[in-house]
């Protein structure tokens, strides 16, 4: 265990690269009618995309894909945090049950013997590939172990400094956060695209799916993308698409949380350097440029991968799925990050295309989960999974988008043992939040008139039985994850 683990430090020292023995031929002979599977993670990508309607950014590859795609209108994460979000994605368990339900437990403390998605890939003879961050910790986590036949975590380049000084570079305040102090928030160079990591995650991809239609042995790439997560490093022409940012800052009203419970709040404005409760709009905007500027440094890089995918002639034989790990707030409610159970860090975007499918440039408004993914591709790709997911297929909405597979989908936040702070139900109109299992401590808004969830409406009596009803659900869900 030593060894590995000296092995692995010294991998991560240049970017991280392995390779292990392929899966075998009669498992390849197996699966070569299967469709291949193109997975592509963003980290900390809110749903803030041309597409759906965010006017702030530039998307244009990210917006062809999602029109050719079934656009999940009501896709959301199981919490609002890189690790726990994920191990349930490539689980399809809810974060209970697989043990995240805290985000401080190692994936799969509590389900040992779980196999994770592309493991799950491998296992039914597909040629696996890993680029970035498909797991919280790729360097580290156990659960990579017999995932991959191929596997790099590409590094930012020194060389990029070479290029020319940082035109917009800020740090984070030292008095506002001992753990972040003069940590970058974010930095730019008048560098190429390839000195960072998700640019050359890309490149690799399309190297991959070179290699694979030769060999014709299907494959599962997932190319985790780094961007746009913090700290927003990205080549300074990107930065320079957004010149103004001062229409994408929100002004807040003080009052909203006169009726919402403080337990919704999180802390992190203050590492940013904001004031609780105060807009700061020069701060606002340099910080909203930044992250702006890294959603379109990735949809550069996105639109490189799905060029080479037509090119190859491999789109009518592989299903692409594009998604993010959770939202981000910018300023909404005062917050910024993620780590809420607001709809801003809960909504990711996230669009499926299957070839043929009824559903390709179409949009529904059924709530789903991350956690659904794996049941799908299992779905699709008639892959044999051991244990039992708690997950949907969304085949059906592929095949009609007008349908529904569940009413609501469930989420959870907090770093509270035993029990998570917050439960929250995300439905086509209506979002509920209980906090620390206190009936009296919930929220509840409607989506349809109230988008941003600024009036909580259970704190209004003609909803009363309505949020009856929704603490019942709550329960009745947390209970069928743990089989209580």
């Amino acid at each position: 265990m030593k060894k590995l683990k000296l092995c692995s430090l010294i991998m991560m020292a240049a970017g991280l690269s392995f390779a292990v023995q392929a899966s075998s031929p009669d498992e390849a002979k197996n699966a070569t009618k299967r469709p291949n599977v193109l997975f592509v993670m963003c980290d900390d990508l809110a749903n803030r995309v041309g597409v759906n309607g965010y006017p702030h950014v530039q998307t244009p590859n990210i917006d062809k894909f999602a029109r050719s795609a079934l656009n999940f209108h009501r896709a959301v994460v199981q919490y609002p945090m890189c690790g726990p979000s994920r191990a349930s994605m490539l689980t399809g368990l809810y974060c209970e049950k697989v043990g995240q339900d805290t985000g401080e437990a190692q994936m799969f403390q509590y389900s040992p013997g779980v196999r994770i998605m592309p493991q799950i890939f491998r296992d039914n003879g597909y040629w696996t590939g890993g680029l970035g961050k498909i797991s919280h910790n790729p360097w580290q986590d156990p659960e990579l172990e017999g995932s991959w036949d191929e596997f790099h975590l590409f590094r930012l380049k020194e060389e990029r400094k070479k290029s020319g000084p940082s035109k917009y570079s800020m740090r984070c305040p030292v008095q506002n956060d001992k753990k972040w102090s003069e940590r970058i928030i974010y930095q730019s160079h008048p560098a190429d695209d390839k000195y960072y990591p998700d640019a050359q995650s890309a490149e690799q991809t399309i190297s991959w799916m070179k290699e694979r239609k030769e060999d014709g042995q299907p494959f599962f790439i997932a190319c985790g993308f780094l961007k746009p997560h913090n700290p927003y490093t990205c080549p300074e022409k990107y930065y320079d698409m957004y010149a103004d940012s001062s229409a994408a800052v929100v002004n807040e009203d003080v009052s909203d949380w006169d009726n919402r419970p403080i337990h919704a709040k999180n802390s992190f404005f203050n590492t940013y350097g904001f004031k609780w409760k105060e807009n700061d709009q020069e701060r606002a905007e340099g910080i909203i440029r930044a992250y702006h500027a890294c959603i379109t440094y990735v949809d550069a890089q996105f639109g490189k991968i799905m060029n080479a995918l037509d090119e190859l002639g491999l789109s009518d034989n592989t299903i692409v799925v594009f998604t993010s790990d959770h939202g981000y707030h910018l300023g909404e409610h005062f917050l910024w990050a993620k780590f809420t159970l607001f709809d801003e860090s809960l909504r990711v975007p996230t669009f499926i295309r299957v070839p043929g499918a009824n559903g390709n440039g179409k949009t529904t408004k059924s709530p789903v989960g991350l956690i659904d993914l794996l049941p799908t591709l299992q779905d699709y790709c008639g892959l044999d999974i051991a244990h039992k997911m708690q997950g949907k297929s969304l085949r059906p909405l592929m095949d009609d988008p007008s349908h529904s597979v569940k009413e609501y989908e469930y989420s959870i936040w907090g770093k509270r043992e035993p029990e998570p702070k917050g439960r929250s139900l995300l439905g086509e109109r209506y979002h509920f939040i209980q906090w620390l299992d206190n009936e009296n401590e919930v929220e509840l808004y409607d989506l349809e008139k109230d988008p941003g969830e600024h009036v909580n409406l259970a704190r209004h009596p003609e909803y009363g039985a309505m949020v009856k009803n929704f603490l019942k659900m709550v329960q009745e869900k947390r209970g069928s994850i743990l089989g209580l």
